[in-house]
C-alpha cells in the first residue's frame, strides 16, 4: 500500500532561504509547513557563518 502525504505548504530546499521562510510562516500562524530537501546530505547548521564570511582568529 502506498502512503500519500498531504501538507498545506511545501518548501522545496532546506537551505538558509527555505528554513527562513518556514520559520516566518510558523510565526505567522501556519500549522502545516514542511520542508523537502532533495540532497542526501545537508550541512546547514544554525548560526554558521556563510562560507565567504571572515572569521577572526
Amino acid at each position: 500500500m502506498k502512503e500519500t502525504l498531504s501538507h498545506s505548504i511545501v518548501i522545496i530546499g532546506g537551505g538558509d532561504g527555505g528554513i527562513s521562510v518556514a520559520s516566518r510562516l510558523r510565526r505567522a500562524g501556519e500549522k502545516d509547513v514542511t520542508i523537502t530537501e532533495p540532497s542526501g546530505t545537508h550541512a546547514h547548521q544554525l548560526l554558521w557563518p556563510p562560507s565567504g564570511a571572515a572569521r577572526p582568529r
